[in-house]
């Protein structure tokens, strides 16, 4: 079992008293403050005629299998759903087992165990013993968008629960497995394909084979449901976030708008400046600082931190995202707590994410409950920032890849 091997690893059995408090702590405050606190002060609740509604994004899965149970089209319209929403993944979700005889489980039961193992799973990263470390569990859970992910339970928790275990196990077979039903279900786990190669099997070739026959297989998959997409592609006005829920490249210009639209084109090429020299920047520093001169791409939290930075540059710049899925700068996190006493930098980091969900904390409620965005676009621009800075560090990282990527291949083959 993964959590067996993990808990052998890092905490020897010393410390489960400890963990399972403050998991227990943490599950029973999540339950006290969903019903009020959550919906007051942090994130607001999904409600229809007054009645609020838990795990929406995950019930709008099962009314759409019960919908095509019922012979509808879920893609044109979805009368089961209590927001009428029509189904907006790939249909290989609509071939989840469902029995209608339990629905309290797939409504109810389900999504309490699947937060329960996210918790764990987040909680399995820290040592809590140290107290910058203490502080970010907190702030990585009881944060707008960890709460908004489990309050819904959109597929990203999903997601990231798989990309954990994938970059646990490192077995192509595993990789087979569950990244072509996630790209088929949401298209941007495609950007996870590198971990094909970065599993325990060192051939070149057959990593290759296994990249191939995961391309072959979502090819023919995409052919003959082609159809579908093509619907899901119609119905891209439901995609999106508002401003402000958003998390994205294009969050600073949601809110600013100017008229004439010339200041706007000013505004995106300064934002773009910006990013573009913080990703120039962070390159070049870690670059000649040689941070990364013993990064080998071996161990779990590496290969997390590749794979799931990518993951994570990949939806911000191109896709309008709900802030729930910023969970993947969790990705970063066990990295740069493995390397949190021996450089400057990456303890600069974890400071730094401190104070930026702090800020999401009070700018989120002034935004949100208020009205008032100037905490916001402070949030945004910082926000832009960070990952464009994280970007430049990941590009760091895909360019040793590539270079050793490169010298297998030459010497497998030649």
């Amino acid at each position: 079992m993964i959590i067996n091997r993990f808990l052998k690893k890092k905490i020897n059995y010393k410390n489960i008293f400890l963990y399972s408090s403050a998991l227990f702590l943490t599950i029973l405050i999540i339950y006290l403050i969903f019903p009020t606190i959550l919906y007051s002060y942090i994130t607001p609740a999904v409600e229809n005629s007054e009645k609020y509604f838990l795990f929406v994004d995950w019930s709008a899965i099962i009314d759409s299998i019960k919908c095509k149970k019922l012979g509808v089209d879920v893609f044109v319209t979805n009368p089961c759903d209590v927001l009428n929403r029509t189904h907006l993944y790939g249909s290989i979700l609509l071939f989840i087992p469902f029995f209608e005889n339990h629905d309290y489980f797939y409504y109810q039961n389900f999504p309490i165990f699947i937060n329960i193992i996210f918790i764990l799973v987040l909680m399995l990263h820290f040592n809590l013993r140290k107290f910058p470390e203490i502080i970010l569990f907190i702030l990585t859970i009881f944060n707008p968008s960890t709460l908004m992910l489990m309050e819904r339970l959109n597929i990203d928790i999903f997601i990231f629960l798989f990309l954990i275990l994938l970059c646990f196990y490192r077995s192509n077979i595993l990789n087979l497995f569950l990244l072509a039903p996630l790209t088929l279900a949401k298209f941007y786990p495609l950007s996870l394909v590198t971990l094909f190669f970065l599993t325990k099997e060192k051939k070149i070739t057959k990593n290759a084979l296994f990249v191939l026959l995961f391309v072959v297989l979502v090819s023919i998959y995409v052919y003959f449901d082609r159809l579908n997409f093509i619907k899901i592609f119609l119905s891209l006005s439901q995609f999106g976030a508002a401003p402000n829920f958003a998390f994205n490249a294009n969050a600073f210009k949601k809110i600013i708008v100017f008229s004439p639209n010339f200041y706007n084109h000013l505004l995106s090429i300064f934002l773009v400046c910006v990013s573009l020299f913080f990703i120039a920047y962070t390159a070049i520093k870690f670059y000649k600082n040689k941070v990364l001169k013993d990064f080998n791409f071996s161990t779990y939290e590496e290969i997390l931190l590749m794979s799931g930075g990518a993951l994570l540059i990949f939806t911000y710049f191109l896709i309008s995202n709900v802030y729930y899925r910023e969970i993947y700068i969790f990705c970063l996190v066990p990295y740069l707590l493995k390397k949190y006493d021996k450089n400057y930098l990456f303890k600069f980091v974890i400071y730094f994410l401190i104070f930026r969900y702090l800020l999401f904390l009070v700018s989120n409620y002034y935004a949100v409950f208020h009205n008032q965005s100037l905490l916001l676009l402070a949030r945004y621009f910082i926000d832009l920032c960070f990952i464009s800075a994280v970007s430049g560090f990941i590009i760091n990282i895909y360019i040793i890849f590539l270079r050793k990527l490169f010298l297998q291949v030459r010497k497998q083959l030649f």
